[in-house]
C-alpha cells in the first residue's frame, strides 16, 4: 500500500498508532483515518515530511523480529509445498480389486 497509495497508507498507520497509544479518554470522539489526514495537513511541511519518513523507515527498514517472522512463515510455506517423504509410492495405474 505504501507504493500504491502512500497518503492512504500513511493516514491508516497514523490513525492506528494514535488509537493504540493515546488513551481513549483523551480522544472522546475517537480518531479516524480522516482525522489523521487532517492532522498531517495541519503540520508544517517539514514536520509532515519528518513524520512520513519516520513511519516509512519503521516499516521498510530491517527489523530483526520481522525478519525472523518472515523466515518462519517462508519455511512453513515451503514445508507445505514439499511432498511427504514417506518412502511410499502411489501409482496411478489401475489395480485389481
Amino acid at each position: 500500500m505504501l507504493t500504491e497509495n502512500y497518503a492512504e497508507a500513511l493516514t491508516a498507520l497514523l490513525s492506528c498508532a494514535v488509537r493504540r497509544f493515546v488513551p481513549a479518554s483523551a480522544l472522546p470522539g475517537g480518531f479516524s483515518q480522516d482525522d489523521a489526514g487532517d492532522l498531517i495537513q495541519q503540520l508544517p511541511p517539514t514536520e509532515a515530511r519528518t513524520l512520513a519518513e519516520a513511519i516509512t523507515e519503521a516499516i521498510v527498514s530491517p527489523n530483526p523480529l520481522m525478519a525472523a517472522l518472515t523466515a518462519t512463515v517462508a519455511a512453513r510455506n515451503q514445508a507445505r509445498q514439499m511432498p511427504a517423504a514417506s518412502g511410499t509410492h502411489t501409482s496411478t495405474s489401475p489395480s485389481a480389486s
